[in-house]
């Protein structure tokens, strides 16, 4: 999921490039996003219960690892429908307390928008990240084919 995040990303930021760096002990940071010369870290939450609010232990959790590592801006990733109001707010209180100068939290729907305006497939090294059983016969990755969207009922 990570990589997938980080080609919409780059996608979405001509002239940057992407680094993974999310591992076991990664501090919080998955993703390290440089546009121009201003890093982005990212995180991304895959849920298994799409259908739940992202809490705001995980956003605070992030915030953290920005302050820690002095990177003033941060985008958090989730397939969860929404964030929960505790983590919208306290996305909203690093903003306005001029603790970053960017801070953002993307939930399923969005995200999903974004990956359909990508201006281009993915190519074949962020394909690995998803299943070979979902790529059969898909020329481009769609919400769909990579799980981010259930199949309907009766489909």
């Amino acid at each position: 999921m990570e990589e997938l995040v980080g080609a919409v990303m780059t996608d979405f930021s001509p002239a940057s490039k992407c680094r993974y760096c999310g591992k076991s002990g990664d501090g919080g940071v998955d993703l390290m996003l440089v546009i121009g010369d201003k890093p982005c870290a990212i995180q991304v939450k895959h849920r298994q219960r799409i259908d739940q609010a992202e809490s705001v232990h995980y956003v605070t959790h992030f915030i953290g690892a920005l302050m820690l590592k002095n990177i003033p801006n941060g985008i958090f990733v989730t397939t969860a429908e929404r964030f929960s109001t505790a983590a919208k707010a306290a996305g909203k209180t690093i903003l306005s307390r001029g603790l970053v100068e960017r801070f953002e939290l993307i939930a399923r729907q969005p995200f999903l928008e974004m990956l359909e305006a990508t201006s281009k497939p993915l190519s074949d090294p962020w394909r690995r990240c998803i299943p070979k059983v979902l790529l059969h016969d898909h020329e481009r990755l769609t919400p769909y084919s990579v799980g981010l969207i259930p199949p309907t009922s009766g489909s």
